[in-house]
C-alpha cells in the first residue's frame, strides 16, 4: 500500500488507493488503519498522502534493503517462527527438533539450504 502511495508521488485519492490495492475492503481497512495509526500516511479530504520526510525514509529503506539484502538475512530477520514452520512443512522438511521443540535457528538453516538445490 505504501508503494502505491509512493508511486503516486505521495498523494492519491482514497478510493483509487483502495482500487489499486486490489484486496478485500476489510483487508484494505486493516492495512490502511495500520499505516495511518503509525503516522506513515495521513487521510485528509478524501486524499491519502505521505509527508515528504517519510517518503525520503521509505525510498532510502527500499534502496538499502532491496539491493543489498541477502536471502539468509531475509530469512533470519523478517520471517516469523510460524512462517518458517509453514515453509518447512511445504517442502516436507522436519519442523520439530528434539522432544518436539521447535528451534528457530534450525528452521532458518533448513530454509537457507533449500535455495542451494
Amino acid at each position: 500500500m505504501l508503494d502505491i502511495i509512493r508511486d503516486n508521488e505521495g498523494v492519491i485519492k482514497y478510493d483509487v488507493l483502495q482500487e489499486k490495492f486490489g484486496k478485500s475492503y476489510s483487508t484494505f481497512r486493516k492495512y490502511f488503519n495500520e499505516i495511518t495509526k503509525n503516522g506513515l500516511a495521513y487521510y485528509f479530504d478524501d486524499y491519502v498522502f505521505i509527508p515528504k520526510e517519510i517518503m525520503k525514509f521509505l525510498d532510502y529503506f527500499v534502496l538499502e534493503h532491496e539491493e543489498t539484502m541477502e536471502f539468509d538475512d531475509f530469512v533470519e530477520y523478517y520471517l516469523t517462527i510460524e512462517q518458517l514452520k509453514d515453509i518447512c512443512r511445504r517442502f516436507e522438511l522436519p519442523v520439530g527438533g528434539k522432544k518436539g521443540k521447535v528451534n528457530r535457528k534450525e528452521l532458518q538453516v533448513q530454509i537457507c539450504l533449500l535455495r542451494k538445490y
